[in-house]
């Protein structure tokens, strides 16, 4: 996954500059003031190019980022906080192996980052990466391509264009289903060109994303050490359905309790 991104990451901005994450953060701090979490830690796994953390660090959250790709973190480290810089922290680490010093009240991996562990070993050090940076009863939040909505209404070729800031950007994006693997192979077509300059970069990028069933993810988050709490359709309070194409998943560290009838002899 460390070449996804890095060919546009100093474009990503643009390309979701309509993506709402204030709006998105706001909703996953109301989740984690559900479960008594109003203020503290959180570690963001797969943080981009730092947008959410940004968010979430406004509302008075301490924030470490971890990213994969140099781009992006690069991209995150260099923006300009202003009075919130020292609530944020960004490093280059994978999902799947980054070990950090330090715990966390909750750990968010947000725009389906779960999606790309396309192999049940990856989901699993992904979610023990979570599970081991959590203190006692931390939250984890993700969110995913929910399985039955993508059978239920399969991916099609979607165009996105952006015109701002002195670049023009289309984006084509194809995608290929493997049914028999629960994977979509997308393939994006990115054409840039800068102002006044009329030459054009083509970028080309396949990002491979993993759509997931319950249960799977439920054994998933038991292995690591953690407990199922809820599901949501994304951006809402409503059960995961098949027309929930990004799902949500509550869960929290367990507590592992010493058996009180045993003694040392």
């Amino acid at each position: 996954m460390k070449k996804v991104f890095n060919a546009y990451a100093s474009y990503y901005d643009q390309l979701y500059k309509d993506k709402d994450y204030e709006k998105e953060a706001k909703y996953i701090l109301n989740l984690l003031s559900n479960h008594n979490i109003f203020s503290g830690s959180i570690l963001d796994l797969g943080c981009g190019t730092g947008i959410h953390a940004q968010f979430m660090a406004q509302k008075g959250f301490m924030v470490h980022g971890v990213d994969i790709s140099p781009e992006m973190v690069e991209v995150a480290s260099n923006k300009n906080y202003g009075d919130y810089s020292k609530q944020l922290f960004f490093e280059l680490g994978d999902v799947k192996s980054c070990q950090l010093d330090k715990k966390f009240d909750a750990v968010v991996s947000l725009f389906h980052v779960a999606s790309y562990q396309t192999s049940n070993e990856d989901l699993s050090l992904m979610f023990l990466t979570a599970s081991k940076h959590l203190n006692p009863e931390g939250i984890f939040i993700f969110d995913f391509w929910y399985g039955p909505a993508v059978l239920m209404d399969n991916p099609v070729v979607r165009v996105k264009r952006f015109n701002g800031d002195g670049v023009n950007i289309l984006r084509i994006a194809e995608p290929n289903m493997r049914v028999n693997e629960n994977i979509v192979d997308v393939n994006y077509n990115i054409m840039v060109t800068k102002e006044p300059e009329e030459e054009m970069e083509v970028l080309l990028e396949k990002h491979s994303m993993r759509y997931f069933f319950l249960p799977e993810l439920l054994n998933a988050l038991n292995l690591a050490g953690m407990e199922y709490i809820d599901s949501h359709s994304w951006l809402s309070s409503d059960s995961l359905s098949e027309k929930s194409w990004q799902g949500l998943i509550i869960a929290k560290k367990t507590i592992i309790q010493k058996n009180e009838n045993s003694h040392s002899s």
